[in-house]
């Protein structure tokens, strides 16, 4: 089985820029300068399938829910930019440098309309290696070409429970005279009603894909970002030390993307939301017998937002200051680590916010609120050899869906693996080169086969996020001529 998949576009741009001397600060060393231009752009995607995926699943793709049609298609934009930076002063007692830099970009795209986007920053550098930054940013991102051009096909999504169904032991569920007439609206009959079987396997049949009448609109992205870079150089025996920590807010609001299948049944026999019922479609009253299902589209999701604290630290370190001949080379030290503050989303304004700092569920994907990587490298001549140390924090089960884990899934404790390499020039056209991943073969954690959606969490684990493969050997050569 095999998808080509393959992409065309046109583009054509002109821009110009340079100094503008008529602006220019009374403090500063240098004018204003600026680039603006124009950028025209067409963009086509295509996407064909074998004959087996075409097929409808029960023909040779087993329990992968759905099939694959192809997608083919396209859009066109026109673009205006603009963008500098002013320096404000230079040389001065309060600032060896202070630039404000700026840009704005518009942007009409064919089918999806107008995007306005711009930032704004400072740069402050009171003294010699230690600089201050600030930037606010509006961001847009027009739909691809999937997301306007995908035909409806059927597919298994993550569920919970159906609220017109039987309980979970077996037995009828009792409704109220409300739940019971949306139950009534959306296909069942009233003996169906609390009587007809419930979600099997943690999974509901969608029908997904664009809805021409319909495209999702561009989402947009507001971020702010503050941070600060020092680089001393009073400390000797440290060469090219330098330490950054940057604070992040990102909102996005009209998220491209997909309802979660429960939102959609919750909206409809909870919130009683008439748009959500006319997606879902039953047969025989149930949403698990063929041609049933909830309706999916592609659309705009109300907002989502992340904020944390990234940091970067690295330094080099020559054996000489450690007491030793030249010959045993330096070390060179990296570490860059990321905390989540924030990582939560809304799919509409009626459904609750979704927190996934620190958790993962069939509504999150596994979301560390700490994860770091550090690197240390010896370098002796040609040959250098290094450690990285990849670490991630202790995840646990959403809140909301906690109680319906096995007690040993609803918790994944902290991570490290460490990998190993070495490579050698052997001369300046001759590099080989060894490496060891995951040295002490630490295996990933099993979560049940229900703790994670099913594009994330597959063989009863995440592999996206944790080592699946054990100890890997990998051995190159490198030839220049």
């Amino acid at each position: 089985m095999s998808v080509i998949a393959g992409s065309i576009g046109l583009l054509a741009s002109a821009s110009i820029g340079g100094p503008v001397n008529a602006i220019k600060s009374p403090l500063a060393a240098v004018p204003l300068a600026i680039s603006v231009g124009t950028e025209y752009r067409e963009e086509f995607g295509e996407s064909i399938p074998d004959e087996c995926l075409k097929l409808a699943p029960a023909s040779c793709l087993g329990g992968a829910g759905g099939n694959q049609l192809p997608i083919s298609g396209g859009y066109s934009v026109k673009e205006f930019f603009g963008e500098g930076i002013f320096q404000i002063a230079a040389d001065q007692t309060w600032a060896k440098s202070l630039e404000l830099e700026f840009g704005y970009r518009y942007s009409d795209y064919d089918p999806t309309g107008i995007n306005k986007t711009w930032k704004y920053g400072l740069n402050w550098e009171p003294i010699e290696g230690l600089r201050f930054r600030a930037m606010q940013q509006r961001a847009a991102r027009a739909p691809n070409v999937g997301e306007l051009a995908a035909p409806v096909v059927s597919a298994l999504r993550n569920a919970v429970t159906d609220p017109c169904s039987v309980n979970a032991n077996g037995t009828p569920r009792v409704v109220s005279p409300a739940l019971r007439a949306l139950c009534i609206s959306t296909g069942q009959t009233n003996a169906q009603v609390g009587t007809i079987q419930d979600i099997t396997a943690g999974q509901v049949n969608t029908f997904e894909g664009t809805n021409l009448a319909r495209l999702p609109a561009p989402e947009r992205a507001d971020s702010t970002t503050i941070g600060v870079v020092w680089q001393p150089n009073f400390i000797p025996a440290l060469r090219n030390l330098a330490i950054s920590v940057d604070y992040y807010k990102i909102d996005i609001s009209g998220t491209i993307g997909l309802f979660q299948a429960q939102e959609v049944l919750d909206l409809c026999y909870v919130a009683a939301d008439a748009n959500s019922c006319r997606q879902i479609i039953r047969v025989n009253g149930d949403i698990a017998s063929p041609a049933s299902g909830i309706q999916l589209f592609t659309t705009n999701l109300k907002s989502s937002e992340a904020s944390g604290i990234e940091s970067n630290v690295a330094f080099g370190i020559d054996m000489t200051q450690l007491g030793l001949d030249e010959k045993w080379g330096s070390l060179a030290f990296q570490w860059s680590g990321n905390y989540y503050l924030t990582n939560e989303s809304q799919s509409a304004s009626t459904t609750p916010v979704t927190d996934c700092n620190g958790y993962y569920s069939t509504s999150c994907v596994v979301t560390h609120k700490f994860r770091f990587t550090q690197r240390t490298s010896w370098n002796v001549g040609d040959l250098q050899l290094s450690y990285l140390w990849r670490y991630v924090d202790a995840v646990s089960a959403q809140p909301s869906q906690r109680a319906a884990y096995f007690a040993q899934f609803a918790k994944i404790k902290a991570y490290s693996w460490f990998d190993l390499s070495a490579s050698y020039a052997i001369n300046d056209t001759v590099k080989v080169s060894a490496a060891v991943a995951n040295v002490f073969n630490k295996g990933a954690p099993i979560v049940g086969n229900e703790a994670g959606t099913t594009s994330t969490n597959s063989g009863n684990t995440f592999p996206g996020d944790y080592d699946t493969l054990g100890r890997v050997f990998s051995f190159g050569l490198n030839l220049r001529f």
